[in-house]
């Protein structure tokens, strides 16, 4: 293997690129769309841990004496960059992720409309007795980088606190894309700092007794380890966005076409590697045998390649995760499914870790059964969707209630006076009627449920957990 071949990536400390002479790991990158040859090098040393916690404390200093408006003005600009570069982060996330182009386009205009409902509310969003905590550490995922990594850290520094980003090492290259063009500002370059590394950076990171707020994104098993390692500084804020099993309800009323090309793109889009992804659809009876078999039909259609053939979806992030998905199919059909499609993998020219999808309906399946299922409720970030029948709604409630996942739900059905009853019914944080799971209101506050997180907010009101309150009185 030949290294002068192949490009050099590390931590980007003070918006500038830092080769540990002495690193204490590497990886070699491959895209998942093609995955017989590496093309970069990852390097990366514990050392620079404590170098990016400084140099992030140094910089809120000055940072926390504009105003702000002045950081709107700074944030708003640092925006029109990452849009002027939008072409270029797509073809690095691509490459890295193995995206399809509409799906990226899809998570850019997520970005957008958050951040234009962000700036029309920024000015206001912060009381004069508000206080930044200090550093902020955002331990992230690889799903959707470009949105969560832009919306915690302009609320971050909004608050007037600095973000020390450790990504996933399956999207390193796509944020520190994204850090090179936040931090051509000088202003900026000091507060947003980016540390490449494998999970005990992150660990290292989160624990650092520096750091007062931790942003972790990823799974549940994850993420309780997190919590448990800094349950000795309980002044520290751990906000945990955890795991999801995002159910996806048909109504009798629903609409045929409408409902049928929501739920193809909410469960299949990014091969359903995203936490807002729809991995159990819910059919009335009514409707059931009919929509299954229609549904089966359009599930064959949609193009799966690598992103130069525009395809409608891409591969599945590495081969350990194609191992997983796989053995989903038959812990369904022991749990009572039937397999409608089998998932498989695909092969194709180009050597990546492409797969087919997975149809599982149970027919009948009892409230027990779904509370002692492994399949329904375990995410799987993956093209797996399981199709239940219920035959009433207060059924359907008590299908629903033994999930252990408490995200996102969506509901579609023209009576609005049941849709609005089922979603009171529902313990998740977000419920979307008659909208897609995957472009829902990004901006919109809530908490989400059971094992989907703790108390963080998503949406806008996050940034009060940003801040500090400070009562000063005087005689």
């Amino acid at each position: 293997m030949n290294k002068e071949n192949f490009s050099v990536h590390s931590s980007l400390i003070h918006g500038k690129t830092c080769i540990p002479g002495d690193p204490t790991g590497e990886w070699w990158v491959k895209s998942p769309a093609h995955s017989e040859e590496a093309y970069a090098q990852c390097l990366y040393s514990y050392s620079q841990i404590d170098e990016a916690v400084e140099v992030a404390i140094r910089g809120s200093r000055a940072w926390n004496e504009k105003s702000h408006s002045e950081r709107i003005r700074i944030l708003s600009q640092a925006h029109e960059r990452v849009k002027k570069s939008q072409s270029n982060w797509f073809q690095v996330a691509s490459r890295e992720l193995g995206r399809s182009s509409n799906d990226l386009s899809l998570e850019f205009r997520q970005w957008e409309r958050w951040f234009e409902e962000w700036r029309a509310q920024a000015e206001s969003s912060l009381e004069a007795r508000q206080e930044p905590r200090g550093v902020t550490a955002l331990v992230g995922s690889y799903v959707w980088p470009l949105f969560y990594t832009l919306s915690f850290v302009f609320l971050n520094l909004l608050a007037g606190n600095p973000v020390v980003i450790k990504p996933s090492e399956k999207s390193t290259l796509s944020v520190l894309a994204l850090g090179e063009w936040l931090t051509s500002d000088p202003s900026l370059a000091p507060l947003v700092q980016i540390l490449v590394g494998e999970k005990e950076t992150g660990r290292r990171l989160a624990c650092h007794d520096r750091v007062q707020t931790v942003i972790f994104v990823g799974s549940f098993e994850v993420g309780m380890r997190v919590k448990q390692d800094t349950l000795s500084q309980p002044s520290k804020e751990v906000l945990l966005y955890l795991g999801a099993k995002n159910p996806f309800i048909v109504c009798e009323d629903a609409p045929d076409a409408k409902v049928s090309d929501a739920l193809i793109q909410d469960a299949f889009l990014s091969s359903g590697q995203h936490c807002r992804s729809a991995s159990i659809a819910f059919i009335h009876q009514s409707r059931y045998s009919a929509f299954c078999e229609a549904f089966h039909e359009r599930a064959k259609e949609f193009k799966i390649g690598a992103p130069s053939s525009e395809p409608f979806t891409g591969p599945l992030i590495d081969n350990a995760m194609v191992d997983r998905y796989l053995k989903f199919s038959g812990i369904s059909e022991r749990e009572g499914a039937q397999l409608l499609m089998r998932g498989k993998p695909l092969s194709l020219s180009e050597k990546g870790y492409y797969v087919t999808p997975t149809l599982a309906a149970f027919d009948a399946i009892t409230p027990d059964q779904v509370k002692k299922s492994i399949s329904l409720q375990t995410e799987i970030l993956s093209p797996h969707l399981s199709l239940i029948r219920y035959s009433s709604y207060d059924e359907l409630i008590e299908l629903i209630r033994p999930l252990q996942h408490g995200l996102a739900a969506s509901i579609w059905g023209e009576n609005a006076d049941r849709t609005q009853a089922i979603a009171k019914e529902l313990a998740f944080g977000q419920v979307s009627v008659n909208r897609s799971l995957l472009e829902w209101n990004p901006c919109e506050s809530f908490q989400a449920r059971k094992r989907s997180g703790n108390h963080a907010y998503f949406g806008l009101k996050l940034i009060e957990q940003l801040v500090s309150l400070k009562s000063v009185g005087s005689a």
